[in-house]
């Protein structure tokens, strides 16, 4: 950044003041790191911006699904369902939030609507993973390549560091003992630290016939199944709605 930048940066009120140099070890250079001190004068058009950022966001990070309005319009019959879901939207606790059900049912547009409202006005920026990604990334062994160990470094890292993450068709591929027992150590850590975390899932909660079985199925995933039991567990029902939220 040149001096002439720089000082016309300084000629805008909402712009930087202060221009200061870190050094980046990873990628071996200096960068420019503008710091920003808003104007007084300018209150109102600083809070427009910051809400402005905040829900661009909120749609770069929840993708296409991200839309509030999906929790206005449940389908006959999921009404008591959607009030509960925008309850817990409203005042995120417990601070785990499960929703499963079949396919098509609207479960990852319900996780980023809600999620969008839990954060609203927070600041905070919420991570979407899906399952096949982090499983991936949890996968052992290290006869891999250079940019494999580096994508999975990353993405391990991501769901670490999440203010706030989403997890997106948890067990949609099939549970093996390693998965499960970097997800049970996972939400231990999450819910020990009172993060935010929503999972979506076809597999059934662990207080019916069905959820028992998953786990007879497959017994490693009982540390899983029976930590989110103290989370809220809503399960989302009817036909498909594939169609018509694209």
């Amino acid at each position: 950044m040149t001096g002439d930048e720089i000082d016309a940066l300084d000629d805008k009120p909402l712009m930087a003041r202060i221009v200061r140099f870190r050094h980046e070890t990873e990628k071996g250079k200096t960068r420019p790191v503008v710091v920003y001190t808003p104007d007084p004068e300018d209150a109102e058009v600083t809070a427009r911006l910051i809400a402005e950022n905040r829900a661009k966001n909120l749609r770069n990070s929840l993708g296409a699904k991200y839309d509030t309005a999906f929790l206005n319009s449940p389908m006959p019959g999921q009404e008591a369902v959607y009030e509960r879901l925008v309850a817990w939207a409203t005042n995120p606790r417990p601070d785990t939030l499960v929703l499963w059900g079949t396919v098509g049912t609207g479960k990852t547009h319900a996780a980023a609507a809600a999620t969008g409202v839990a954060v609203s006005g927070t600041g905070q920026v919420p991570t979407l993973v899906t399952w096949e990604d982090l499983a991936d990334a949890w996968m052992p062994g290290d006869n891999v390549s250079d940019d494999l160990m580096a994508r999975r470094s990353r993405t391990r890292g991501k769901v670490r560091d999440a203010q706030v993450l989403i997890i997106d068709d948890m067990y949609r591929r099939k549970p093996s003992e390693y998965t499960s027992a970097e997800l049970a150590a996972l939400l231990a850590n999450r819910q020990g630290s009172g993060r935010l975390t929503i999972i979506t899932t076809n597999v059934a909660s662990l207080d019916t016939p069905e959820g028992e079985d998953f786990v007879a199925a497959y017994p490693f995933a009982e540390r899983v199944m029976d930590r989110l039991m103290d989370a809220e567990n809503i399960h989302l029902t009817g036909a498909s709605l594939r169609g018509r939220h694209a």
